[in-house]
C-alpha cells in the first residue's frame, strides 16, 4: 500500500511510482487468458408481439377451465396466505436490500466522531476537551469492481423475483394437482359404494335361492367375497381422500384436519384447447427457467469482480480534524490517494476468478439444462393430452357398453338364464370400465396441469409489484 497524506499534496515522485506500478499491473492483468461464455448465448424476444403473449399467458386463470368454483377459491385464497409464497416475497426484499447497499464508491473511514470530556485532578485545573472530526474514502473504481459487484447484485435481485414467480406457479400446480386426486378418491368412493349396494343385493337375492334349494353354498361364497372385496378398497380411498384434504390445508397454510371442503359429484374436466405448436421463447421466459438464466448471469458478474480485485485499486481519503482545550483551538487535515496493491496475495485472487469462473460454466450448463427439461415437459404434456383424451373417450363407450350389459344380465338372471357366477362377472366388470374411466379422467386433468405449469403460465394473476414481470 502506498499513500500521501497528513495535509500535503502528492509528489512528482510519488505520481511517477504510482504510475508505473498502475501500469505493470494492468498490463499483467490483461495478459490473461479472458473468460468466454459457452456457444449457446442469451437471446432477446424477437419482437414486441412475442413479448406481449408472454405476458398473456402469464396471466392466465387457466386452472378456470375447469369450471369449478371450489378450486377457484382455492387457488386465490392460496396465493394471498401461503407460507412459501411469502417467504419468497422476503427472499425479493432481501435482494432489494442487498442492491441498494451494493456498488457504492464513497463510505465512511470510520473517523466520523465527536466528544466532550472534562479533565481535573489534585495539582492541575479542571479543563475541558471538545473534538469532533469527519472522515470519508471514495474507490476510484477503474477495473470495474462496485461495477461488478452492483450488476452481480442486480442479477441475484431478478433471480429472486423469477423464484417468486416460480413458487407461484408451483403452488398453482400444487392445490389443483391435490383437488384432482381428492375429486378422484371422493368419486372412487362414491362408486364404490354403489357398487357395494349392488353387491349387497345379489348377496341377499343368492341367499334366497340358497334357502329355497336353488343355489349352492359356493354361490353364497361368492357373492360375500365380492362384497367384501368391494368393501375393502372404501377404507383405503377414504385415508386417501384425506390425505389430500390435509395436503390442500397445508398449502393454505391452514392446520390440517381443520377444514372441510364442499366437493362437487363430478370429476374435474379441463374445458381448454390444447394449444398445437409453442413458441420456443415462451418456454425460455418461464420463472424456473429465468431463474436459471438470471443466476447464470449474476455468476459471469462476479468474475469481474474477482478479476478486479486482482488489479490494483485506488482511493481518496480525507478526514477533518477540530479540536478544542482549555479555550485553545487546534485543527487538523489530510487528504491524499492510497493505492492498494495485490502483490504476495496474486496466487489466490487468480484462484478466486478460476473458481468465479467455474461457478459461471456451471451456472451457465444449468440453464442449458433447465430449457431442454422445460421442452421436454412440454412436449410430454401436449402428447398425454392427446393420449388421455383419446382414452376418455374409449373409456366412456367402454362405461356405457357395460352398463348396457349388465342390464341384459340382470334380466337373464331373473329367468335363470346365467349363472350367479356371470352376473357377478356383469357386475365386476361394470365396475371396473368405471374405474377405468375415473383414472383417465383424473389423469388427463393431471396433464393439463402439467401442460399450463410447463407453459409457465398463470403465475401473473393477482401478483403484486414486488414481483411484477421483469
Amino acid at each position: 500500500m502506498l499513500s500521501s497524506r497528513s495535509g500535503c499534496v502528492c509528489g512528482s515522485r510519488f505520481v511517477r511510482i504510482l504510475a508505473c506500478l498502475t501500469a505493470a499491473t494492468f498490463l499483467a492483468s490483461c495478459s490473461e487468458f479472458p473468460f468466454s461464455q459457452d456457444a449457446v448465448s442469451k437471446t432477446a424476444l424477437d419482437t414486441s408481439e412475442q413479448q406481449s403473449r408472454i405476458e398473456k399467458i402469464a396471466g392466465v386463470a387457466w386452472w378456470q377451465g375447469f369450471q369449478d368454483p371450489t378450486l377457484n377459491k382455492l387457488v386465490v385464497q392460496g396465493l394471498n396466505q401461503n407460507l412459501d409464497l411469502l417467504e419468497t416475497l422476503e427472499r425479493v426484499r432481501r435482494a432489494e436490500a442487498v442492491v441498494r447497499g451494493s456498488g457504492t464508491t464513497l463510505s465512511d473511514d470510520g473517523n466520523n466522531f465527536a466528544s466532550v470530556e472534562r479533565k481535573g485532578g489534585k495539582r492541575t485545573s479542571d479543563f475541558t476537551t471538545s473534538q469532533v472530526g469527519f472522515g470519508a474514502s471514495w474507490l476510484i473504481d477503474i477495473f470495474g469492481l462496485a461495477r461488478s459487484e452492483r450488476s452481480a447484485a442486480l442479477r441475484d435481485l431478478d433471480a429472486a423475483s423469477a423464484s417468486s414467480q416460480a413458487a407461484r406457479m408451483l403452488f398453482i400446480s400444487q392445490i389443483t394437482g391435490a383437488y384432482v386426486e381428492l375429486r378422484f378418491f371422493e368419486g372412487n368412493i362414491r362408486l364404490k359404494k354403489e357398487d357395494a349396494v349392488s353387491r349387497r343385493r345379489i348377496l341377499t337375492e343368492t341367499q334366497v335361492l340358497f334357502d329355497a334349494k336353488a343355489a349352492t353354498q359356493l354361490d353364497v361364497s361368492r357373492a360375500q367375497g365380492s362384497l367384501s372385496s368391494t368393501l375393502l378398497t372404501i377404507p383405503i380411498l377414504e385415508a386417501d381422500a384425506q390425505r389430500q384434504r390435509n395436503r390442500i390445508a397445508t398449502l393454505l397454510g391452514v392446520q390440517a384436519g381443520t377444514m372441510k371442503l364442499s366437493i362437487g359429484k363430478n370429476q374435474p374436466v379441463p374445458r381448454m384447447p390444447t394449444p398445437e405448436v409453442i413458441p420456443a421463447n415462451l418456454i425460455r421466459n418461464r420463472p424456473d427457467v429465468r431463474v436459471s438464466e438470471h443466476r447464470y448471469e449474476a455468476q459471469v458478474a462476479r468474475i469481474g469482480v474477482a478479476k478486479a480485485e486482482l488489479n490494483p485499486s485506488l482511493r481518496l481519503d480525507g478526514t477533518i480534524e477540530a479540536s478544542k482545550v482549555s479555550g485553545n483551538s487546534f485543527s487538523t487535515w489530510s487528504f491524499g490517494p492510497t493505492l492498494y496493491i495485490p502483490i504476495f496475495n496474486r496466487g489466490v485472487l487468480k484462484a478466486n476468478i478460476d473458481v468465479a469462473e467455474s461457478d459461471a460454466k456451471q451456472s451457465h450448463l444449468a440453464w442449458r439444462k433447465s430449457i431442454l427439461d422445460a421442452v421436454e415437459e412440454v412436449e410430454n404434456a401436449i402428447y398425454s393430452i392427446k393420449k388421455y383424451e383419446s382414452a376418455v373417450s374409449i373409456s366412456r363407450d367402454l362405461v356405457r357398453y357395460n352398463a348396457e350389459a349388465l342390464e341384459f344380465s340382470r334380466e337373464l338372471a331373473k329367468i335363470r338364464a346365467i349363472t350367479l357366477l356371470e352376473l357377478i362377472e356383469s357386475e365386476r366388470n361394470s365396475g371396473l370400465g368405471r374405474e377405468a374411466l375415473a383414472r383417465n379422467l383424473r389423469q388427463l386433468a393431471l396433464e393439463f396441469v402439467a401442460l399450463n405449469v410447463a407453459l409457465g403460465s398463470g403465475y401473473a394473476v393477482g401478483m403484486t409489484d414486488e414481483i411484477a414481470l421483469n
